[in-house]
């Protein structure tokens, strides 16, 4: 069943119990009333609907659901967006580092002393150094700007997330680049079966078409010659067991090292695993009329998914040998990433980090930052954003609040008689005017429930059953939800203050009424 169809029937059922609700909370205050104060017992009873009060009890109810929907819409939207704040968060610390050190001048010549002093440290889990330079990269049919990255996958597989995002490849192959030859092999073949072969396509073409076994597909292509890389290579039939197929490096293939790119730096060069791209760093060797940039092939091994744009567009990840080799770096890194048990403790364990490191003799060079200060203007921006968007919504809140002054003014000009009875029996202006701030006060107090309560019910709902968005768009494929008590609070203390303060006007009304004014209407 569709997600959205159930979330949509329970609210409206829910919405449906509001009428009985109301009723059941006025009974229970009626007879609760009559040990309390007598102004809450009146109160109470005029907002009963009977014969000539029913249309006031009617707006009344009106005044309840639109206090309502605008507490739960201002949840919702509220909840939706911490959700997306915190998915960004997790997709962030799982492919960046909590804490980073690297030097405010040049390269960190003594990181393997850093690394034993940093993973001496309880609450690190993991920390390994890394190379990073900015350069272009090229295909045969596309060129695009990167960030390479060599790693020490070892250590770096204990520090980030990266080989839980790969969609195709392996991150071994970084390490092992002559096993790639395989892979382009298996996606050769697959490329090269028929169309009705490979899964179930629907379509006028396809619905016919004969499909063959895997082991006729395997026969038929060991018959023909494959191109890969743009290289002809003659596959021969290999005998069976581990030794089957294409084993190392064909003839005339380039052991070359490798690399892992992001999904959408893929689809930019049109670049598949097992295929060349060219590598262009700028600062290259000076020659007679300039710099000469450098340039080496390497061989994609694998390609990721993070979920983040910038990621996927820009990083390319490969060992911190080949990044040596190819950037002329024989000694030193560009820093030390660090991963930590809690990352909310991030900004305390880099001033422990920076206690330790005081004492080596380049500590005045060392920058020691945590994840919270890297990405600081953006989740500030996020922060101002959600202020933003809380303060917009609670207008609605105001807005459906004024429903209330409605409701009271006609109350207090159906009251009048009533009015100037209680005080000709003694009943003074704050008596009146408390009246009617207690009637304001309960619907609004009814509605703010109702709210939050369809509020918490949705939210729940949309995380539980899930919303589906485009993932083309959003980089996610479900609507997130995270429900945070405070804010929950907040905007229910809001409801209930600006609903409060919105009975001021039609109390003080009805507290300055005269007592000839009404007795004259009898």
């Amino acid at each position: 069943m569709n997600p959205i169809l159930i979330i949509v029937l329970v609210i409206s059922l829910g919405l449906l119990l509001v009428p009985t609700l109301w009723i059941v909370i006025i009974k229970f205050l009626k007879v609760l009333s009559r040990k309390l104060k007598p102004s809450i017992f009146v109160a109470t009873g005029h907002l009963v609907g009977r014969k000539k009060r029913g249309f006031v009890s009617i707006i009344g109810l009106v005044s309840i659901y639109a206090i309502s929907a605008s507490s739960c819409h201002v949840i919702t939207v509220l909840s939706v967006m911490g959700g997306f704040g915190d998915d960004l968060k997790q997709k962030i610390l799982g492919m960046k580092a909590h804490i980073i050190i690297d030097s405010k001048e040049g390269l960190l010549n003594d990181e393997n002393r850093i690394l034993k002093i940093v993973e001496s440290i309880p609450e690190v889990e993991g920390a390994y150094p890394y190379i990073e330079e900015e350069l272009m990269v090229r295909s045969s049919l596309n060129i695009s700007g990167g960030v390479l990255r060599g790693i020490d996958t070892t250590r770096a597989s204990k520090v980030m997330k990266l080989g839980e995002t790969i969609i195709e490849g392996k991150l071994e192959y970084l390490d092992h680049p002559e096993k790639i030859i395989k892979e382009v092999f298996k996606h050769s073949a697959n490329f090269l079966s028929p169309i009705g072969a490979i899964g179930e396509v629907e379509g006028e073409k396809t619905k016919n078409a004969k499909t063959k076994t895997s082991k006729e597909s395997e026969k038929s292509f060991e018959k023909k010659e494959i191109v890969i890389n743009r290289k002809n290579t003659s596959v021969q039939e290999e005998s069976k067991g581990e030794n089957s197929g294409i084993n190392d490096r064909q003839s005339g293939e380039e052991l070359l090292p490798a690399v892992v790119i992001g999904r959408e730096m893929s689809k930019n060069l049109g670049a598949f695993v097992g295929d060349e791209i060219k590598l262009i760093s700028p600062l290259g060797d000076m020659g007679p009329m300039g710099p000469i940039p450098k340039i080496r092939m390497f061989r994609l091994g694998a390609i990721f998914f993070s979920g983040m744009f910038e990621y996927d567009a820009k990083n390319i990840y490969t060992t911190l040998e080949s990044a040596r080799s190819f950037l002329g770096i024989p000694e030193g890194v560009t820093g030390i990433e660090i991963r930590i048990k809690k990352p909310n403790d991030a900004e305390k364990i880099s001033r422990i980090i920076k206690k330790r490191l005081s004492s080596l003799p380049a500590s005045t060079n060392l920058r020691v930052r945590h994840w919270k200060e890297l990405n600081r203007s953006l989740f500030s921006a996020l922060l101002l954003e959600k202020i933003g968007m809380f303060l917009m919504l609670s207008l609605t809140i105001l807005i459906a609040s004024f429903s209330i002054i409605s409701t009271l003014v006609m109350l207090v000009t159906e009251k009048t008689q009533e009015i100037s009875v209680l005080k000709t029996l003694g009943a003074h202006n704050g008596m009146i005017m408390r009246i009617f701030q207690f009637q304001g006060f309960l619907l609004g107090f009814v509605g703010t429930l109702v709210g939050t309560g369809l509020g918490i019910l949705l939210c729940w709902l949309i995380k539980h059953f899930g919303v589906p968005i485009n993932p083309e768009v959003h980089y996610i494929d479900k609507l997130p939800v995270k429900m945070e008590p405070v804010e929950i609070t907040l905007v229910a203390i809001s409801s209930l203050v600006m609903c409060t303060l919105i009975t001021l006007y039609p109390a003080k009304i009805a507290g300055k009424q005269q007592i000839i004014e009404g007795l004259k209407k009898r």
